[in-house]
């Protein structure tokens, strides 16, 4: 669609954002769960931002913010 192949457009993507196409997406969608979590169960949130399971997810948010969602929630309703 935009005339170029997957390694122009991912070289031309990491030069303007700083991560690639897939590592700005993972961003993305930790950033939308860490709102979901306030209010939506683990499963739903693995759900709604289209993780496989919640296992996947779980690991991915770890992976990203150093804690488990569960440990990210507490943390949150507590402040």
């Amino acid at each position: 669609r935009m005339g170029m192949n997957y390694h122009a457009f991912r070289r031309k993507f990491k030069q303007q954002s700083g991560l690639s196409p897939g590592d700005w997406l993972i961003q993305q969608r930790i950033h939308q769960a860490q709102t979901l979590l306030i209010n939506h169960s683990i499963d739903a949130c693995s759900e709604i931002l289209g993780y496989a399971d919640r296992f996947t997810f779980s690991r991915q948010f770890k992976k990203q913010t150093g804690h488990a969602p569960q440990h990210y929630r507490k943390l949150v309703l507590e402040r």
